[in-house]
């Protein structure tokens, strides 16, 4: 039977991302054109319009193009909004600036920007909010920051980093920046220039680092490790149609497994990372095999809340922070036995101001760490912090592929793996 909710009248219809294009298409046909402008040229072909545009989803078909989801999303809207006004607030990928109205004043004398992980971004915005009080508001030197969640405030801050790194004017660049995953200080399109060129200095002490990370660590000493974001999968034994439980990410490359894999959604951040991880862990053909068992992907929140289906998928990976509401709607949480996939955290410096040395050692402290730990199930890069998880079993994407490889090149391999309809 088909989705109910298409029904509905297309005026109380609202878009969203879970939507097939086809059926946007088919209710709004004036949005066919802004998915040509977006770069969907395929759709131009009627028959594409009619099969694959049936199987995928706007949030796929945007992560398989490299294109940004906020900004499709704005401009289908918009086009659904404003039928007859056929160029009027379209946004163009290519020209889009950062909205200088979002940005906090950045002239301090040391400046701080940060992304931080969604179920933590209240605590530890509090927690520097008052380091900053105790260490800076008395004193004459002004520090400047601005953190944001991921997500909501991904967009913008990206923008930001762009800006400055396409400019060359790496002055405007802040002290510090923080982020999860490679992405924003190697890719090409971010800050790669600004790592080769020695823009970025060698970071704080390795005293208190976890020599099971070393791996993890930047050889050449720009990169510097903050935390890791473990992904694991769990398990709804309801739907397994009697199959046996995976116990390794080897075993999810099962044909048995066709069409009940989820995969976190595939704007997360540290999405990239983590399919490079797997695939230098499984390999080529087998991570194709992955791919192809993939059904779809969904935001962790939604896939762990889904009910209960016969048909239904039956196994999604997630980072595992989200592990205690898993275990709370009754869902198997398993730590496969080749070990969880690793995402790191970094932050990088730009200068070394004397009277930045504070921040530096509250980034890397054991009262922040202990609260991304405990707060979120993130895994400090602190050796005098108790972990219950694994520490040397992990699974992380290789150095050399960041070196030896052009990191763009291999993403878009692996996106070639997730092309319309392929792993449906």
């Amino acid at each position: 039977m088909k989705n109910n909710k298409l029904k509905r009248n297309q005026n109380t219809l609202s878009l969203s991302p879970d939507m097939k294009i086809a059926d946007v298409i088919r209710l709004w046909p004036q949005t066919l054109n802004t998915f040509i402008r977006m770069g969907f040229t395929p759709l131009k072909n009627p028959l594409l319009r009619k099969t694959v545009a049936g199987l995928v989803t706007i949030e796929k078909a945007a992560f398989t193009r490299n294109i940004d989801l906020n900004i499709l999303m704005l401009n289908l809207q918009n086009s659904i909004t404003n039928p007859t006004e056929r160029n009027e607030g379209f946004i163009d990928p290519d020209k889009l600036r950062y909205d200088e109205n979002t940005i906090p004043d950045l002239n301090g004398e040391i400046n701080l920007v940060g992304l931080i992980p969604c179920p933590i971004s209240n605590i530890v915005t509090e927690m520097f909010d008052a380091f900053i009080q105790k260490n800076y508001s008395s004193k004459k030197t002004r520090l400047a920051w601005w953190i944001a969640a991921e997500g909501g405030g991904t967009v913008d801050i990206k923008n930001f980093i762009v800006s400055i790194a396409k400019s060359g004017q790496y002055d405007s660049f802040p002290d510090y920046f923080m982020a999860v995953g490679t992405e924003l200080f190697l890719h090409d399109d971010y800050c790669r220039k600004m790592y080769h060129e020695d823009v970025f200095i060698d970071g704080n002490s390795t005293s208190y680092k976890r020599p099971e990370f070393e791996k993890l660590e930047d050889p050449n000493k720009k990169l510097n490790l903050q935390f890791l974001v473990y992904f694991t999968f769990y398990c709804t034994p309801e739907t397994m149609d009697g199959l046996p439980l995976p116990a390794t990410w080897f075993d999810l490359t099962n044909p048995e497994y066709k069409g009940k894999i989820v995969l976190p959604s595939l704007n997360l951040p540290v999405v990239p990372d983590f399919l490079a991880a797997l695939y230098y862990h499984l390999g080529d053909s087998l991570f194709v095999q992955f791919c192809r068992n993939v059904s779809f992907a969904l935001h962790p929140s939604q896939s762990s809340s889904r009910k209960v289906k016969k048909n239904s998928p039956s196994i999604f990976i997630t980072p595992i922070h989200f592990s205690k509401i898993i275990k709370s709607k009754g869902h198997v949480h398993i730590i496969p036995e080749d070990g969880p996939v690793a995402v790191p955290a970094y932050y990088v410096k730009t200068s070394s101001k004397p009277k930045a040395h504070s921040i530096e050692n509250f980034l890397t402290s054991k009262e922040l760490m202990e609260v991304y730990y405990k707060n979120g199930s993130f895994i400090p890069n602190r050796k005098d912090i108790l972990i219950e998880y694994p520490l040397d079993n992990i699974i992380t994407r290789p150095w050399t592929s960041l070196f030896d490889i052009i990191p763009d090149n291999l993403l878009e391999q692996l996106l070639q793996n997730f092309k319309l309809g392929e792993s449906l």
